[in-house]
């Protein structure tokens, strides 16, 4: 029968913005966090660096509500001296006991000083020698860059399992250094990430043959790359004008090629030792889509946070960062065509979109599909008024209503440049950007 370990490794919780006058946004959003992992049975989490930044006793604050650890191994108390959380906790998953281990990564240097982070090496012996010799397998829900734990899993190979939280930050594929798997989910929530294991006696993975499952690894990344361009239109579409990159991509292709025969060869040759049997694994990352219905009671442990934090926000003179736009429409006694043709963009009905996939309250995404909100303030996504409710033409132009009441002495930028195009238009959400091409798009 299978079972279920519910982890995660960092940056759960919410600092509060520059504009908030406590840490009153930061503890309700975090609290309906926590609220969420203790209803679907969390079994532990390990602290990061980003959890730190409100400081000890917010941390502590919100553990008292937690059902499952806060860990961490290397943050010591300053006053006391003492490990300020747990280090480790142990858990039984069907016949399997699991050991977890909390490393968190180094912090900034104006870090709040009732903590410090202890050197994450002295850390992991003292905790490994505390570990119950019963253990069957052991897994480290580290904060340290990958580099480090490429070391650990080098150093230490008692530990087969890695989670990373991501010093480093690009989405890369499961790693399997000497016996230990690393792997992490990329970043802002937009996969669940699964790990199925079979995991044996013998404590080692998959096959003794290491370089196959390298070469196997190199394949999954050379096709992830191949169906990248296939969904741009494919390589002679997508390097159209770049014939070195066109010549890069079909090089890749032909070792890929490569790489597959090599593979077909050799798993008709191998043979499976029959004096070990491996533990073997596989990772799944489920891609969150709006399409997914809500769990119930987690969408309104959610809803009642968002109505709480909005109300924590309200404030009148807020409004007044906004009183600067006109909105859309008011261009449209001066500049009439342009401002046909841009109620044909996808630029007018942005927010629109939001709307349609209940995003509209994310304020990780409606910054960008609106006028006159940049990121920092993206918490004011509620008080934005209706005339700002698009990416209308004061996004790439500047505020307009100094200019409507005197356009001779109020000047807007005219040749709008790609960086302000590209705060938006990153490869994250729009992959096919092309500033030249597109630019001339809007009107």
């Amino acid at each position: 029968m299978a079972s279920h370990l519910f982890i995660d490794s960092g940056s759960l919780f919410f600092k509060p913005n520059h504009q908030d006058k406590s840490t009153d946004v930061a503890l309700a959003k975090s609290l309906a966090i926590i609220e969420c992992l203790n209803f679907m049975h969390y079994d532990a989490i390990g602290l990061s660096t980003h959890d730190l930044q409100l400081g000890i006793h917010f941390l502590k604050k919100l553990e008292t509500e937690a059902t499952f650890p806060f860990l961490s191994a290397n943050i010591v108390d300053t006053t006391s001296g003492a490990l300020a959380f747990t280090p480790y906790t142990t858990v039984k998953k069907g016949n399997v006991h699991v050991g977890i281990i909390g490393i968190t990564g180094d912090a900034a240097t104006d870090a709040d000083s009732s903590f410090t982070i202890q050197n994450w090496q002295t850390a992991l012996n003292r905790t490994l020698e505390q570990l119950p010799a019963d253990i069957d397998i052991i897994v480290l829900l580290s904060n340290l860059s990958h580099n480090d734990n490429i070391r650990v899993a080098k150093q230490y190979p008692d530990i087969p399992i890695i989670l990373e939280s991501g010093q480093s930050s690009p989405a890369r594929q499961l790693q399997l250094t000497d016996n230990t798997i690393i792997t992490h989910t990329p970043k802002e929530g937009k996969y669940v990430g699964e790990l199925k294991i079979d995991w044996h006696p013998a404590k080692l993975w998959g096959t003794p043959d290491r370089s196959l499952i390298e070469l196997k690894n190199e394949i999954d990344r050379l096709n992830w790359f191949k169906s990248r361009i296939e969904k741009r239109g494919g390589a002679s579409e997508t390097y159209k004008d770049n014939p070195t990159a066109l010549d890069d991509y079909n090089k890749k292709m032909n070792h890929l090629q490569t790489l597959q025969t090599e593979l077909a060869r050799r798993t008709e040759q191998k043979e499976e030792s029959k004096d070990i049997v491996y533990s073997t694994y596989q990772q799944i990352l489920h891609p969150l889509k709006p399409t997914i219905v809500d769990e119930p009671q987690t969408a309104e442990i959610l809803k009642n946070s968002r109505k709480a934090t909005q109300s924590l926000r309200r404030n009148s003179d807020i409004l007044k960062r906004f009183d600067v736009y006109s909105g859309s429409k008011s261009c449209q006694q001066c500049h009439k065509s342009i401002y046909s043709t841009y109620q044909k963009t996808r630029h007018a009905t942005a927010y629109r979109t939001l709307v349609n996939k209940s995003d509209d309250n994310n304020p990780n995404c409606v910054f960008c599909h609106v006028t006159g909100l940049p990121e920092r303030l993206a918490y004011l996504q509620t008080q934005i008024p209706e005339r700002l409710q698009q990416v209308g033409c004061e996004t790439c132009h500047g505020p307009g209503k100094q200019h409507i009441q005197e356009p001779q002495t109020y000047k807007l930028t005219q040749s709008v440049p790609a960086t302000t195009c590209l705060i938006c238009h990153t490869e994250d959400h729009s992959d096919d950007f092309n500033y030249p091409r597109d630019v001339g798009l809007v009107h």
